[in-house]
């Protein structure tokens, strides 16, 4: 029950605001100022049913330190795909063909917002705490990184090897930077300087999603 109180109000503020989101994508600054919307409004719905449920303050998302941490993860994600990046184009996979509006990125940075900051709230704040909680660390990094590759194996250009990639390469450092850290701030700020870099600046497909706007 702990799991259904907390996991559904922060899927239902990903579902409403993902669907608000993608239908003003359009609109570069009201892309960005719902996107942000949505990931605010997320992490306040997070930690008012982590109170509900647990009857204890959320300090996975408590405000101190939270900046430093979204900053340090941002780093990391941005440096950390373009290494992927410039591994790829060294060995002649990547080239530019072009370079996309400058309204692009502005519009991505509240898309990929809201995203990584409610996919971080549902996979690591909720299931993978509450798994570890029950189980055992590497038992919850194992099936939530499963289910977060399954996630999203449902998108429109996913493929089966793209969503084993996902489960490794991201459900499992997402959640190590979690269990390190005990705040969501850094797998948060990782998860969205990855997917930032990886649409925004390089313009590469996100996730299955085909979100290219480098």
């Amino acid at each position: 029950m702990r799991l259904l109180k907390q996991l559904l109000p922060v899927v239902a503020v990903a579902f409403v605001g993902g669907q608000v989101v993608a239908a003003v994508q359009g609109n570069a600054l009201l892309c960005l100022v719902l996107g942000l919307a949505t990931a605010v409004l997320a992490v306040f719905v997070y930690a008012w049913a982590v109170r509900w449920a647990e009857h204890r303050a959320p300090v996975e998302v408590a405000v101190k330190g939270a900046t430093t941490r979204v900053g340090l993860g941002v780093l990391i994600g941005v440096a950390w795909f373009a290494a992927v990046i410039g591994n790829i184009a060294f060995l002649g996979g990547y080239r530019v063909h072009g370079f996309g509006s400058a309204a692009g990125p502005i519009g991505l940075f509240g898309f990929m917002a809201a995203a990584a900051v409610t996919e971080e709230l549902m996979f690591r704040g909720v299931l993978f705490r509450l798994i570890e909680g029950r189980l055992d660390t590497w038992i919850a990094l194992v099936l939530t990184a499963v289910l977060f590759g399954l996630w999203h194996s449902i998108n429109p250009d996913a493929t089966v090897w793209g969503a084993v990639a996902i489960a490794i390469e991201a459900g499992g450092t997402l959640a190590a930077a979690y269990a390190a850290t005990r705040k969501l701030w850094l797998p948060i700020g990782l998860h969205f300087g990855w997917n930032f870099a990886e649409s925004g600046i390089f313009g590469t497909e996100v996730s299955g999603n085909g979100q290219t706007q480098g």
